[in-house]
């Protein structure tokens, strides 16, 4: 997805193209970058042969971020189906949404959250336990926060979009909500988050819930 197929020399036209790619992605994120300290190392980054190349910049989950944000959006400029995985504790996975849809992708969602971001917390931790990469206590509780925050604008943007619970051991389909507009209780029970994130702002519009 970065320019050709592997054995296809990328013509100086194509890799000058990439590059420009790159650099205007690096461009949009050089807030996150300049964060980490590494907006200065955007120059070391190239393209050959269809593959990016960090030369010797030590990968990290920032340059991860880019790199993924990069490819999304040469996937839609391609118009080629793809899946992502998100926090979506940002407004701008919001707008990608709203991109997608812009240019005649059918979108869905599949939200998951916890009655309390404490339970996120203590997963992260298991996750240290065993191996995984940590995440600062007060980064979780700032991205659930957020992310529910966002909740009801990203359905906007979608053909459909699909709620869960996974607070115990077993994940529950809450809702479903068709077209942006049109929401569904699938669930026997309403968690605080989904009531206040989602509910509550359709309830509103009394024909735009079916129970």
């Amino acid at each position: 997805c970065l320019g050709g197929c592997t054995g296809h020399p990328i013509s100086p036209k194509q890799r000058e193209t990439i590059k420009s790619d790159i650099d205007k992605i690096c461009n949009c994120s050089a807030r996150l970058l300049a964060k980490a300290g590494l907006l200065g190392e955007v120059e070391k980054l190239s393209c050959w042969d269809g593959r990016l190349d960090f030369n010797g910049i030590a990968v990290n989950s920032y340059y991860a971020s880019v790199v993924a944000d990069f490819i999304r959006h040469k996937l839609l400029d391609a118009r080629t189906s793809f899946t992502f995985e998100t926090v979506m504790s940002s407004p701008d996975k919001v707008d990608f949404l709203r991109k997608a849809k812009a240019q005649w992708f059918r979108t869905y969602l599949y939200f998951v959250a916890t009655e309390d971001p404490e339970i996120n917390i203590s997963r992260v931790a298991n996750r240290v336990r065993a191996g995984g990469h940590p995440v600062p206590k007060e980064k979780i509780v700032s991205r659930y926060y957020r992310s529910l925050d966002l909740l009801a604008e990203a359905v906007q943007y979608t053909d459909r979009a699909y709620i869960f619970d996974n607070s115990g051991q077993d994940r529950i389909w809450l809702a479903e909500v068709t077209d942006g507009v049109e929401l569904e209780f699938k669930g026997e029970w309403m968690p605080h988050w989904f009531k206040t994130a989602l509910w509550d702002k359709f309830a509103a519009d009394e024909e735009a819930i079916q129970e």
